[in-house]
């Protein structure tokens, strides 16, 4: 089969129309992640392994976010050089199956039909529920990879249809038709009676009914022996019942009379209650009078003599409240002659501190005065210290003097040309002369031009570094040339060593290393000397000269405050006008001091006499609230005496004499007595004349009730285990017919079972039949693996196949022993399966070319083993359809012969 050309719309992320075509060979699809690369590729499983009906949860994924559009697919493809077209779309469940005849399309099936018809032509099967799975896609179970998984699981096995092919490829012959029939019926045999993973009995066999029918036999035999045992439980049930029946009937008659010679103790025990409690009732009638008489008596004797205690109490409270007064009397008239002293002590302290305070503000003014003098001489000091800093400033500025850093560059340039200049002196031309006659001309120093005249006898010496050109007049010309190439290094450095040092010396305008010098350490002096100058302005302002001229002025607001302030009167005020301040201030503080004095002792007479006021007016305080006590006192007793007057009259209000009281208090405790002792007897007769009775009877009537219960519930016990065993009766049934049904199910049982080992049997033989006939098909896959291996990775190795003809393991001449595939790194994995499927592709091309899916199959391939993977896929294209999605297009863009498919994002 050979996908053509593959269509899409509604289809996830390709909300619109997409289209691509496919060639027979090599096809790479690229793009970035989330383009729909997988989506494509998904599309061919979908549109041929899942029914055009289908609601499976992947099929309802395949409707565009936020919408409800219907998916549609249809895929052009080629089966043994006839060309169909396949339609579907989901959700809305179309099927349309197309032939290419004779230059245009003829329908061939739609609906259901479309799908069965696609089936026969690609092969495999349709999910009987949810999605599709690789061991329904035919051949595209071993040839197609899917995303993330380039191997076939373990527990998945290759299906018939795949190792049919190869079967009938290499011409192997598993089984003859009369076998296949014997196969087949035997395998549907097995298949009714046993489940194929587990093997156990299905639940929809024979033999599995046959047990359930026992089982429902064997419970109803068991429920009607248990019947009968309960039948014969109910019958000896019965008769107990009965029999107590008859033993508790008698017992009741024998209580009830008994009840009956009882009621007359009762009516004796009621009339003996009544008598004690009338009794109890009396003697406490009695005590109340007894008791509220004694409380009468007691509480008139108590009010007479309280009367008597408060008239004595008021009498010496009189006296002392008249002794209070008068003294009252005389301490106010002390009190009123110590409040006039104190008036004129304030008055005259008054006067005192006014003039205090005159002299305080004068005092005030004069420092003032001599603060401000001190603050305009530090403003002068500070204007000529800023006259000054201004001038070193218009120095510092007209000074071109290089900083330190620009100093040092300097300097080590100059050290560069003269260590350079030292080395090209040693290592250049040389030249003496000495005059035999004498000699004139011109030398050519290098670039140096000089002339010369020697008179005859003299010496003349000349240095050259590179050429030295010597012209004597009437003589000739000598040029001597050195051909050291550190001289011709060093000059070139001497150049860039000089360019650099005129560079940097040019904005001073001097190259005098000493001058420069000079000139940064008067740099330094200068900037040095403005900072001494900038603290010591801030030292005289502090907080700035705005600050101290903003001082002088307010200083001269207070001074004039203070001195308006001051009366003209004032012996100091004088001073105002004074130019000697200092004298001016110690007269201040002189006058001050005496004041303060002065001062200082009205205070303490002032204190003092306050105090003997404060001590005189509490004495005063004191005595009025002890009369203010007295008087309250006095109140309250009256009141008192009042209230217990009252209470004495309404207490005698009813004409008895205190002594009469007394003689009926003695009569009502006699009586009390009387009828206590009474009392006492009634008591001691409840035991025997009133409880023994009542409980006799209330023991009497329980039992008649406990008898009476019993009787009843035994009487409905008996109706409803009569009730039990009559329906009993009716449900028995006879178990001969049950045990004969069991016996001959038995019996079917142990023969069914016997069938079902046998046909167990016969499909474990033939599983074993097949198993080693398909080992012989595995010969020619196992051989192009391990060629193709070979290429790939230079080394000669083996792969194993498992019995379904997959790889499971690999040995290696080198190692010397078999390693599992799952132990081998990812990438090796994986490439032995990209190959694998290579070459199942090939052999199962042998009538038809097959198409090969690949999903970023040498994503963990090294560079070193990259173009041989590359080699062998294209060469896998002479026979193959392969499509191959990847991420990294980079991998593949030496492969000549590939279409490339790109989607965009």
């Amino acid at each position: 089969m050979i996908i053509k050309n593959i269509y899409l719309e509604n289809w996830k992320i390709f909300r619109n129309p997409f289209e691509r075509d496919f060639t027979e060979g090599l096809n790479i699809i690229y793009g970035p992640n989330e383009s729909g690369k997988t989506t494509l590729i998904d599309s061919i499983r979908t549109i041929f392994f899942s029914k055009h009906t289908s609601q499976s949860e992947k099929i309802k994924s395949l409707v565009p976010w936020g919408s409800s559009l219907s998916p549609g697919a249809t895929i052009t493809f080629s089966h043994f050089d006839e060309l169909y077209r396949i339609s579907k779309r989901f959700i809305s469940s179309q099927s349309l199956l197309e032939k290419f005849t004779d230059g245009s399309w003829e329908r061939i099936a739609e609906g259901d039909r479309a799908d069965n018809e696609i089936i026969k032509l690609v092969g495999g099967k349709f999910p009987s529920r949810g999605d599709t799975k690789p061991e329904l896609w035919g051949l595209g179970q071993a040839l197609w990879m899917v995303q993330g998984q380039p191997i076939i699981e373990k527990e998945q096995s290759l299906n018939e249809e795949t190792l049919s092919s190869i079967q009938k490829l290499i011409g192997a012959v598993v089984e003859t038709d009369i076998e296949k029939k014997l196969f087949n019926k035997i395998m549907t045999q097995f298949l009714d009676i046993y489940t194929e993973k587990r093997r156990d009995f299905r639940k929809d066999s024979k033999i599995i009914s046959i047990k359930e029918r026992i089982k429902a036999l064997e419970k109803e035999k068991d429920e009607i022996d248990q019947k009968r045992i309960d039948k014969e439980n109910l019958i000896r049930d019965i008769e107990d019942k009965e029999i107590l029946l008859q033993k508790k009937k008698p017992g009741l008659a024998a209580a009830l009379q008994e009840k009956d010679e009882l009621k007359s103790k009762i009516n004796l025990a009621y009339e003996h209650r009544l008598n004690r409690e009338k009794l109890k009732e009396e003697v406490k009638r009695i005590s109340s009078d007894y008791k509220n008489l004694a409380e009468q008596i007691g509480e008139i004797q108590k009010n007479e003599n309280d009367i008597k205690k408060i008239e004595s109490n008021s009498e010496k409270l009189n006296q002392e409240k008249k002794q209070k007064e008068e003294d009252l009397k005389k301490l106010v008239k002390e009190i009123d002659a110590y409040n006039q002293n104190l008036d004129e002590t304030i008055e005259f302290f008054e006067k005192k501190e006014t003039e205090h305070r005159y002299a305080l503000t004068a005092h005030t003014a004069i420092q003032e005065e001599i603060e401000l003098k001190e603050k305009e001489e530090r403003l002068k000091k500070v204007n000529d210290l800023e006259q000054e800093k201004l001038e070193k400033r218009k120095k510092l500025e007209s000074l071109q003097a290089p900083s330190q850093k620009d100093l040092n560059i300097i300097e080590d340039y100059h050290r560069k040309i003269h260590d350079t200049q030292t080395k090209l002196d040693a290592l250049g031309l040389k030249i003496k002369a000495i005059a035999q006659t004498d000699i004139s001309g011109t030398i050519h120093l290098d670039d140096k031009r000089v002339e010369f005249e020697i008179k005859k006898g003299k010496k003349k010496d000349w240095i050259s570094h590179e050429v030295a050109r010597i012209s004597i007049d009437k003589v000739g010309e000598i040029e001597i040339k050195s051909g050291s190439e550190d001289v011709k290094e060093m000059k070139k450095e001497l150049e860039e060593f000089e360019f650099e040092f005129e560079k940097l010396t040019a904005p001073y305008e001097t190259k005098l290393i000493d001058e420069l010098r000079d000139r940064f350490h008067q740099k330094n002096e200068l900037e040095n000397h403005i900072k001494r100058l900038e603290n010591e302005i801030k030292g005289q302002t502090k907080n700035g000269k705005e600050i101290l001229l903003g001082e002088i002025a307010e200083l001269k607001k207070r001074i004039e405050s203070d001195w308006s302030k001051i009366p003209e009167n004032f012996d100091l005020r004088k001073y105002a006008e004074n130019e000697d301040k200092i004298q001016a201030k110690e007269i201040s503080a002189k006058k001050i001091n005496e004041l303060e004095k002065e001062l200082e002792g009205y205070k303490d007479k002032e204190k003092n006499l306050k105090k003997e006021f404060s001590e005189l007016n509490n004495k005063k305080d004191a005595i009025q609230s002890k009369i203010r006590d007295l008087e309250k006192t006095l109140h309250g007793n009256n009141e008192r005496k009042s209230v217990l007057q009252n209470s004495l009259e309404n207490l005698q209000k009813d004409g008895f004499t205190l002594k009469e009281r007394e003689e009926k208090l003695s009569e009502i405790s006699i009586e009390l007595d009387r009828k206590e002792r009474a009392l006492q007897k009634y008591t001691e007769e409840i035991e025997e004349m009133e409880n023994q009775p009542e409980k006799a009877f209330a023991e009497c009537e329980n039992k008649i009730k406990r008898l009476d219960q019993d009787i009843h519930q035994l009487e409905k016990d008996l109706a409803e285990k009569n009730g039990k065993f009559n329906s009993i009766l009716v449900s028995l049934k006879d178990t001969n017919r049950i045990e004969e049904e069991l016996f001959s199910l038995k019996e079917d049982e142990k023969r069914l079972e016997v069938e079902a080992s046998a046909i167990g049997l016969l499909y474990d033989l033939i599983q074993v039949f097949k198993t080693k006939s398909i080992e012989s098909l595995s010969d020619p896959v196992k051989k192009m693996v391990n060629e193709d291996l070979k290429r790939l990775l230079g080394i000669k190795y083996t792969v194993h196949l498992d019995e379904g003809i997959k790889p499971i393991s690999v040995e290696s001449s080198s190692w010397g022993t078999v390693i599992p595939i799952e132990n081998l790194s990812f990438g090796t994995e994986e490439q032995i399966w990209y190959l694998f499927r290579l070459a199942l592709g090939i052999l199962l091309s042998h009538e038809e070319r097959q198409l090969v899916v690949l999903d970023d199959p040498l994503a963990n391939t090294d560079a070193s083993r990259l173009h041989r993977a590359l080699q062998i896929l294209e060469d896998a294209a002479h026979q193959l359809q392969i499509i191959v999605v990847t991420c990294d297009v980079d991998k593949y863009n030496w492969l000549s012969n590939a279409n490339y498919i790109t989607i965009e994002k």
